[in-house]
C-alpha cells in the first residue's frame, strides 16, 4: 500500500517538476496586460489638464469724433466754417489756445465789415515747425474780399496724409492773398488766415504738412502748371479786376486739384463744378461791370486749356538736346541742296514753333509739314541740330515757394506762389545727308608684291562705282564716293598668292576711309588627329597667324572626321562649301598659336599628350616642333593653347604638318566582394558608390553610361547599375568600372556604402571605402567585406525563453521533495 502512495506522489511530483518547465504565457500574457493597465492609469492620473487662461485684454477704446466749436481767427481764401475727423488729443498735448463757437449766422469781422465763418475746427498733433526758415518774411495782405450768402461745403482727404483724415470745410465767401505785393494761393482749403500774420518762406526739404507730404507728385506738378499758365504768370493785366478774375480762377483749380474734383494728370479733367460754380456766384455782387466776371470765366478755360495742350511739341522733335532725332536729307540734283519735308502728326508747329532760316538752312512750313533745304557746305559738320523755342513754359525746371506761419498746422493755412515765370519750351532735332568722300585701298603682302594688283569697287546693287590698280607703294585712292553709302571692295589675287579678305565691305564716313587687303605665297598645311585607343572624330581647332604690327590676324578652322583627319570649317565649325577640304591655304613664314577647343568637343575632354609642327619643300629653312607638358596650357574652359609658335619653311609653298595626339584617358575600377563569416561568397548584397570633386563636401551616386561614351566625372560603365548601386552576384563580387580618376581641379574621391543585405546578416557600420583611387599606371581598388551573423538577445516576453522565475521556482521545489522521497524510502527497505 505504501508503495503505491510512493508511487503515486512520485507521479505527481514528477507532473509538478514538468509543470514548472513549461512556458508561462499565459501568466506572462496576463502580467502584461496589468501592467499595460497600470501604466495607463499611471499616465492618466498624471495628465495636467490643460489651463485656459482668461483674456486679461481689454475692448479698444472707440475714437471719438469731437466736434467742439473753434473760434477761428480769420477766414483763409475761402470765407468757410471746416470741420476735419481726426483722432482724439491727448490729454496732456497742448491745444494752441484754440477755442470753438457754432453761431446759426455768420458773424461780421470788425477789421473788414465782411462776414466770418463759423464752424469747427479740431486740433491736430502739432506739425514740427522747420528749423531752417529763410530770412524774408512778409505779412499777409487781403486787399479784395468776395462775400456771397450762400454756403458750398466739400470733404476731402489729402492723398499723403498717413492718417487720412477727413477734411469738411463749409465755404462762404472768397479773399486773396498777396505776400509783399505778390499773388499767393491757399494749399489748404479747410485752413483760417488772418489778415497781417507773418509768413516765412520754408526752406526746400523741410517736411511740410501739406506740400512735401500730403500732396502726391501728380498734384504737385499739376499746381505748377497751373501757376505757369495762371497769374500772374499767365496773366499780370494793369486792370485790377481782370487780374482779379484770373487770380480767383488760378486759384480754383489748384482747389479743384488739391480735394478730388480735377484729375491731377493729363487731360485734367474736372470731376465736379462745385468750386467752379460757387466762385462765381460771387463774382455777381461783388462786381457791377461785370468785369470780374468775365476775367473769371475767360482765366478759367484759358488755364485749362493750356494745361491740356501743355508738352505737346512737333512728333519728329525732343524737348532734349541728347535724346534729338535724327533725319537724314536726299540729295536733289536739280537744284543742287539737299531737302527733306518732315511732319508733325502732333500739329504742333504752325504758331508754337519758329523755326529761322540762315547758315545754309531754310524752313517753310504748310499745314502740318516743315519743309527744309540745306546746301553741302551746311552739313560738312554734320548732323546739324536744330532748334526751336516754343510758346509753353518749361514746368520742370522751376518750383513753386512755399509758405508758411507759426501756426502752419492746419489753423494757418500754408500758401504757395512763384517768385520766377518759367522758360519756354525749346525743341530740337538733326539733320544729315550724304555727301562725297574718298576711299583708300592699302595693299600688303609679306614678300613685298603690292604693285599693280587689282580693285573693283561696287555699290550695293552690284553696280560699279570704280576700278583700278595699286601703285609702287601698294595704295589705291577712290574719289567721289557718297557718305553713309555701303561699298564692296573685291581683290583680283594674283596667282600663287591667298588674300587674307579678299572681299570687304565698307560703309564711308565723311573722311579716314581706308581699308587695308593683305596677300600670302600659298604655303598649305594639314592636320591630324591621332591616339593610341579611343575617337579620333569631332574634334575642333584653330590655327592664328600673327601680324607683325597688326593685333589681327588671319585663322583657319578645323574639324576632325571619323580617321582624324581635319578639314576647313567656318569659324561655327560648318564645313565650307559642297566637299570638305583638308587642305589649309595661305600660310606664310611667321608667329602662330593653335588651339584645340576640349570645351566643344561631344566625345570628351580628352587632354592631348603632344603637338608637333612639321614643315618642308618652302623656300626658306624647314622646322619640326614639338610640344608638351607645361608647353601646352589650359585655359579656364578646358581649351589647350600653345602660343609663340616660329614657322619657317612655308614662304614659297611650303607645307606645314600637324599632328594632335591624345593622352590616354586615365580611368579605374573599385572590386568588392562580400563573404559570410565563413569566407563563403554572398549574393544579393547592394553597394552603393558615390562620388565627390569637391573633397568630400557634396556626394552624389554614380551615374550609367555606355562603353563608348564620354568618360565624365561620376560615370560608371558597369552593367545592372541602378541609383549608383550594384548588387553581388553569385561569387559575392560588386565591380564599378570606367571610373573617372581627377579633373582639372583635382583628384575625384569615391565613397562606397552597404546599403542592403542578406536576412540574419548586419550591414557594414561605415564605408567600406572612402577616398581617390591609386595613383601610378593602375588605378584599381579591390577589397573584401565580411557579414556578420546579427547577435540575438533573448526574449523577454511570454515567447521564446522555456523558462521562468515561477516556472525554475516550482521545478527546484519539485526535485527537492522528490530526493526527500528517494531518501526516506531507502531507509525504510534498509530497516
Amino acid at each position: 500500500m505504501k508503495k503505491r502512495i510512493y508511487r503515486i506522489l512520485s507521479l505527481f511530483l514528477l507532473l509538478a517538476l514538468l509543470l514548472g518547465m513549461l512556458p508561462a504565457g499565459g501568466m506572462m500574457r496576463a502580467n502584461a496586460a496589468e501592467t499595460e493597465t497600470v501604466a495607463a492609469e499611471t499616465e492618466g492620473s498624471t495628465e495636467v489638464p490643460a489651463v485656459t487662461e482668461e483674456s486679461t485684454s481689454e475692448p479698444e477704446a472707440e475714437e471719438a469724433q469731437a466736434t467742439a466749436p473753434e473760434d477761428s481767427p480769420e477766414p483763409d481764401a475761402l470765407e468757410k466754417e471746416g470741420t476735419e475727423e481726426s483722432e482724439p488729443l491727448d490729454e496732456t498735448e497742448p491745444t494752441d489756445g484754440a477755442e470753438s463757437f457754432q453761431d446759426d449766422k455768420p458773424a461780421r469781422d470788425p477789421a473788414t465789415g465782411y462776414g466770418r465763418p463759423t464752424g469747427t475746427v479740431d486740433e491736430l498733433e502739432t506739425i514740427p515747425i522747420p528749423d531752417e526758415i529763410l530770412a524774408n518774411s512778409y505779412g499777409l495782405q487781403i486787399p479784395v474780399i468776395l462775400y456771397g450768402t450762400s454756403t458750398f461745403s466739400v470733404s476731402f482727404k489729402y492723398p499723403g496724409d498717413p492718417k487720412q483724415t477727413t477734411y469738411t470745410t463749409h465755404l462762404s465767401g472768397f479773399r486773396y492773398h498777396y505776400l509783399n505785393g505778390q499773388m499767393a494761393y491757399c494749399l489748404e482749403p479747410q485752413a483760417g488766415s488772418t489778415a497781417g500774420a507773418v509768413y516765412s518762406q520754408i526752406a526746400g526739404g523741410a517736411e511740410l504738412n501739406v506740400w512735401d507730404r500730403f500732396l502726391s507728385d501728380s498734384q504737385r506738378n499739376a499746381i505748377a502748371l497751373v501757376l505757369a499758365y495762371g497769374a500772374p504768370n499767365g496773366l499780370n493785366s494793369s486792370t485790377k479786376l481782370t487780374l482779379h478774375g484770373y487770380e480767383a480762377a488760378t486759384q480754383v483749380i489748384i482747389w479743384e486739384i488739391i480735394v478730388g474734383y480735377r484729375s491731377p494728370t493729363k487731360p485734367y479733367t474736372r470731376s465736379n463744378s462745385g468750386f467752379y460754380d460757387f466762385v462765381l456766384s460771387l463774382c455777381n455782387p461783388n462786381d457791377s461791370t461785370g468785369t470780374l466776371r468775365t476775367a473769371y470765366i475767360s482765366g478759367y478755360n484759358s488755364i485749362v486749356s493750356s494745361m491740356q495742350s501743355h508738352g505737346v511739341i512737333p512728333s519728329f522733335a525732343s524737348k532734349k538736346q541728347a535724346q534729338a532725332p535724327e533725319h537724314e536729307m536726299a540729295y536733289d540734283a536739280a537744284s543742287g541742296l539737299y531737302r527733306i519735308v518732315l511732319t508733325d502728326s502732333n500739329n504742333a508747329i504752325n504758331n508754337d514753333f519758329p523755326y529761322s532760316s540762315g547758315n545754309g538752312l531754310t524752313f517753310t512750313k504748310s499745314g502740318n509739314r516743315l519743309t527744309v533745304t540745306a546746301t553741302a557746305e551746311a552739313l560738312r559738320n554734320q548732323p546739324v541740330m536744330v532748334s526751336a523755342t516754343g510758346s509753353d513754359p518749361d514746368t520742370d525746371n522751376v518750383s513753386p515757394v512755399i509758405w508758411g506761419t507759426q501756426k502752419s498746422n492746419h489753423h494757418e493755412g500754408q500758401i504757395l506762389s512763384q517768385l520766377a515765370k518759367p522758360d519756354p519750351v525749346h525743341v530740337y532735332f538733326k539733320l544729315k545727308a550724304p555727301t562725297t568722300t574718298n576711299l583708300t585701298i592699302q595693299k600688303v603682302c609679306e614678300d613685298g608684291n603690292i604693285a599693280g594688283i587689282t580693285f573693283t569697287v561696287t555699290d550695293g546693287n552690284g553696280s560699279v562705282l570704280f576700278s583700278g590698280q595699286t601703285d609702287q607703294n601698294g595704295r589705291l585712292n577712290v574719289p567721289d564716293l557718297e557718305v553713309g553709302k555701303t561699298v564692296t571692295v573685291t581683290e583680283t589675287v594674283p596667282e600663287n598668292y591667298v588674300a587674307e579678305n579678299r572681299v570687304q565691305t565698307v560703309t564711308l564716313a565723311a573722311s579716314g576711309n581706308t581699308v587695308s587687303f593683305r596677300n600670302y605665297p600659298l604655303g598649305t598645311a594639314t592636320m591630324r588627329k591621332v591616339s593610341d585607343k579611343g575617337n579620333v572624330a569631332g574634334y575642333c581647332f584653330r590655327l592664328y597667324r600673327h601680324k607683325s604690327g597688326d593685333n589681327s590676324g588671319r585663322t583657319w578652322c578645323g574639324k576632325s572626321d571619323t580617321d582624324g583627319r581635319v578639314y576647313e570649317t567656318d569659324g561655327d565649325f560648318n564645313t565650307l562649301g559642297d566637299e570638305k577640304s583638308y587642305v589649309f591655304r595661305g600660310l606664310t613664314d611667321g608667329k602662330y598659336s593653335f588651339r584645340e577647343l576640349l570645351s566643344l568637343h561631344g566625345a570628351g575632354n580628352v587632354w592631348p599628350e603632344s603637338i608637333t609642327f612639321t614643315t618642308s619643300g618652302g623656300s626658306t629653312a624647314a622646322c619640326n616642333l614639338s610640344f608638351t607638358g607645361e608647353d601646352l596650357v589650359a585655359q579656364e574652359n578646358g581649351d589647350c593653347t600653345v602660343s609663340g609658335i616660329e614657322l619657317t619653311g612655308l614662304d614659297g609653298g611650303g607645307a606645314l604638318t600637324i599632328t594632335i595626339k591624345n593622352e590616354p584617358v586615365p580611368k579605374g575600377s573599385i572590386t568588392v566582394k562580400k563573404v559570410d563569416e565563413s569566407g563563403k561568397a554572398m549574393k544579393g548584397v547592394s553597394f552603393l558608390l558615390e562620388y565627390s570633386t569637391d573633397g568630400g563636401s557634396i556626394w552624389a551616386p554614380v551615374t550609367s553610361r555606355g562603353e563608348t561614351e564620354p568618360l565624365t566625372p561620376g560615370s560608371c560603365s558597369s552593367a545592372g547599375l541602378k541609383n549608383g548601386r550594384l548588387v553581388t552576384g553569385s561569387d559575392g563580387l560588386a565591380v564599378f568600372t570606367g571610373l573617372c580618376v581627377e579633373t582639372d581641379s583635382g583628384p575625384v574621391l569615391y565613397r562606397l556604402t552597404e546599403t542592403a543585405t542578406r536576412p540574419g546578416y548586419s550591414l557594414l557600420a561605415g564605408p567600406a571605402y572612402e577616398g581617390p583611387l591609386p595613383e601610378g599606371e593602375a588605378h584599381d581598388v579591390t577589397l573584401t567585406a565580411v557579414n556578420m551573423p546579427e547577435f540575438q538577445m533573448p526574449m523577454t516576453g511570454g515567447r521564446g525563453f522555456g523558462f521562468t522565475i515561477v516556472g525554475v521556482f516550482v521545478a527546484l521545489l519539485s526535485a527537492t521533495a522528490l530526493l526527500i522521497l528517494l531518501r526516506k524510502k531507502r531507509k525504510n527497505e534498509s530497516i
